[in-house]
């Protein structure tokens, strides 16, 4: 726990550095970070979108406004939760635009996206269950309403705490609390029911 708490405050560190280099005109610095959350970022938007193109362009969107913003940064706001709350409110406004339930395409190239680059990538056992696991994930979050796809996404899949995903939807801890509860119960009940059709 306590080496896990030292990565993260190393991290921390690093992120603050990368901005400050930003801030000093270092071009490069931001490359680090966006290399650093490009994939994440890309997956949150897929996950609320639900097609690629769009994840895509919402991604890249994400880092320009950053970019641009990137003076007006605050010190004790964490990086990555920032990017993230950039990315959900593009995200809320391109489907506040399209006015329509979006659906999650069940197409391997994306489960395999998420799957590459990890550990076991050399072990096809494991690339296999990872992959079942992900579509399994896309096809409940599929039917749920955004709010709560976000709320999913933002503390199970991403890793989130209460305090964080305030920060990234722009609420009190508490109710980011009860949002994400609230969520969970009704994908719990989704899964649920996802499960007993495959029987």
């Amino acid at each position: 726990m306590l080496a896990h708490a030292a990565m993260e405050a190393g991290m921390a560190e690093t992120d603050a550095q990368l901005i400050a280099d930003c801030r000093s005109g270092d071009v490069e610095a931001f490359g680090r970070i966006y290399s650093r959350y490009e994939q994440a970022i890309y997956r949150h938007a897929f996950y609320l979108l639900g097609q690629r193109e769009d994840a895509d362009d919402v991604k890249q969107e994400t880092f320009i406004r950053a970019y641009r913003s990137v003076a007006s940064f605050r010190n004790d706001y964490n990086i990555r939760s920032w990017l993230y709350k950039i990315c959900s409110n593009l995200c809320c406004d391109l489907l506040r635009r399209r006015r329509s339930q979006p659906q999650i395409p069940m197409q391997s190239e994306d489960i395999e996206r998420f799957v590459a680059g990890e550990a076991q990538a050399n072990d096809p056992v494991r690339i296999a269950e990872r992959s079942d696991t992900v579509a399994a994930v896309l096809q409940v979050l599929q039917g749920m309403p955004v709010q709560q796809r976000q709320a999913i996404t933002l503390y199970l899949i991403d890793g989130f705490d209460y305090t964080q995903i305030a920060e990234i939807l722009g609420c009190a801890r508490g109710s980011a609390k009860m949002r994400v509860l609230r969520a969970i119960d009704q994908y719990r009940e989704r899964v649920a029911s996802y499960l007993r059709e495959k029987e």
